[in-house]
């Protein structure tokens, strides 16, 4: 389900405020900036990255997800974590008919009409 952009923002600011700080929009999406979940090494076990862990956890239940390879924003920054929020309808070509090999022939044009009757058709 898809949750407006007001209502995630407003979940991020009740829930991680200091997430909400990192938080931008981007046209349907809210993209969290900043290194600031991310472990200090990976396997590390220490109450920091316990703590980041925990909050990676709440707010990927909440519909964020992880943006392995990062996303521009238009500020510059680089987002990490995403939730797409209500958008509209997705932009889709309309696809040709099926061509046949078989021609078309119109049976009201004029020289259609006169081939047919010169045929006996």
């Amino acid at each position: 389900m898809k949750i407006p952009t007001e209502e995630v923002l407003a979940w991020l600011l009740e829930q991680h405020p200091d997430l909400y700080a990192l938080a931008e929009v981007d046209r349907h999406w809210v993209w969290i900036t900043g290194d600031t979940l991310k472990p200090c090494f990976k396997g590390c076990a220490c109450d920091a990255c316990q703590a980041k862990a925990t909050k990676r956890k709440a707010i990927g239940q909440y519909g964020f997800r992880f943006a392995k390879r990062g996303h521009p924003l238009p500020s510059g920054e680089m987002g990490s974590w995403s939730h797409s929020c209500i958008a509209p309808k997705p932009f889709t070509r309309n696809r040709k008919q099926q061509t046949t090999n078989e021609p078309i022939i119109d049976d009201t044009d004029p020289a259609v009409i006169a081939a047919k009757a010169l045929l006996g058709l």
